[in-house]
């Protein structure tokens, strides 16, 4: 498994929080919120 720095973990696991807990309007925002940890996530690990 690749490395991923504390960080990026962190920032993805506040994003998966807010995102559990968004509702109406704010569900929209969350998930591109979230997407966008997901991808920085994932270009960490692929070393970009």
């Amino acid at each position: 498994m690749p490395n991923v720095s504390e960080p990026a973990i962190a920032d993805l696991r506040a994003e998966l929080l807010s995102f559990k807990q968004a509702s109406g309007a704010q569900w929209a925002c969350a998930a591109v919120q979230l997407a966008g940890a997901v991808e920085a996530l994932l270009e960490e690990a692929e070393g970009y």
